[in-house]
């Protein structure tokens, strides 16, 4: 992403009290719900499970799926789409530590071998030097790389 649009996009999500992670997702799911017709955005995120002291210092992969629900009905403008996004991923985020097999057997989903169960889309946050900064605040400085979305439907695609 344009380092001017990461910046424009960091100060949007300053303003909502939201991360660069955040709105960018946001606009992520706004583009999936009017491709898609659907309003209940269901996004996959990895996150790292290396939340307590005593896994810090571990070898191993610790790697979690989240999945964030945006509920985009109404025809909200951005802004409320981030407030919404925002307030539904700090109540998922303390969750996280759930694993995502273990919410799929909870669930229940009706299967089907061809997709991941309770989401579609991934989507995958990297910042421009590389380093996973979905909470850091840096205004944008250098843009951001969009590393990568994967769909169910579709091959991975990066810019």
């Amino acid at each position: 992403m344009p380092a001017e649009v990461a910046a424009r996009l960091s100060r949007l999500a300053r303003e909502r009290g939201a991360t660069p992670f955040m709105a960018t997702l946001a606009a992520f799911k706004v583009l999936l719900s009017r491709y898609t017709g659907s309003t209940d955005i269901a996004v996959g995120t990895p996150v790292s499970g290396r939340d307590r002291a005593e896994a810090q210092q571990m070898l191993g992969l610790f790697l979690n799926t989240l999945v964030l629900r945006t509920d985009l009905s109404g025809d909200p403008g951005f802004g409320e789409v981030l407030t919404r996004l925002r307030e539904g991923a700090l109540d998922d985020y303390g969750h996280q530590e759930v694993p995502f097999e273990r919410l799929v057997n909870a669930l229940a989903p009706e299967r089907d071998p061809s997709r991941t169960p309770l989401f579609s889309a991934m989507f995958l946050w990297e910042g421009a030097d590389g380093q996973d900064s979905r909470e850091t605040d840096d205004g944008g400085a250098g843009g951001w790389r969009w590393s990568g979305s994967r769909s169910a439907r579709g091959p991975p695609s990066s810019t």
